[in-house]
């Protein structure tokens, strides 16, 4: 039984490291990126390069969810906020805007997908607009109030002055799956308000992945909007 137990340990992909006490790593896959503010056309998508061949995987994943995950990485230098954990296999692209509101979606190679993982960055004026349904200051600081409603069918929890977690119902079609997501929303950064949406489409493939993959990305970008927003 030893012998056996011994065997199977070394067939099981990053066992050893786990068991010598090492953060187990998932692989890396290069996300297609658009950088409006240096191109003129929208769809001149490049990828990333000089990437490393693995990320630190999050605490607390089983090795089934470490097996079906990736970490997909757009070009860091457009925009530090292009890396995201999700299922392997699925189609990924990262925009800059003109405007320097960026967007980051994760969806399968399906011509009608129906679930998605989607990270959606504003600043300045329009992130105000966007965090005034949920935040009093925001809708304090916005000079369009009858903007600031409550998007339909979505519940709101306010977490904090800086965070909201949102929790979409489905509308009873096939193609509107429930969601689960966040609102970051720091006013001031260097003087410039932030907004970031997060939102994991609740499906087959991605049930028990969305509070992983949100957590992730929500803990990244938190740590940067913080030391932005501390004076200097």
């Amino acid at each position: 039984m030893i012998r056996l137990g011994l065997i199977v340990l070394c067939l099981v992909p990053g066992a050893s490291s786990v068991a010598r006490g090492e953060q187990p790593a998932l692989p890396v896959v290069g996300c297609k990126t658009a950088d409006a503010q240096t191109s003129s056309s929208a769809g001149d998508w490049r990828l990333p390069r000089d990437l490393p061949k693995t990320t630190a995987a999050p605490r607390g994943l089983t090795l089934r969810q470490r097996t079906r995950l990736v970490t997909y990485t757009g070009i860091l230098r457009v925009n530090r906020n292009f890396q995201l954990i999700g299922p392997r296999g699925w189609n990924c692209g990262a925009v800059l805007a003109q405007d320097g509101n960026w967007t980051m979606t994760l969806a399968p190679p399906s011509k009608t997908p129906h679930e998605t993982i989607e990270m959606d960055g504003f600043w300045g004026y329009q992130a105000v607009g966007e965090a005034c349904p949920y935040f009093q200051a925001a809708r304090r600081a916005y000079d369009q109030p009858a903007l600031c409603r409550p998007p339909v069918r979505i519940q709101t929890v306010v977490r904090g002055p800086h965070l909201a977690t949102v929790t979409t119902r489905s509308s009873g079609r096939v193609s509107s799956l429930p969601k689960i997501g966040y609102v970051l929303w720091y006013p001031k950064t260097r003087a410039l308000a932030q907004t970031i949406l997060g939102a994991c489409t609740v499906g087959p493939e991605t049930r028990d992945l969305c509070s992983t993959v949100l957590s992730d990305a929500r803990s990244r970008q938190q740590m940067a909007l913080e030391r932005l927003a501390r004076p200097r």
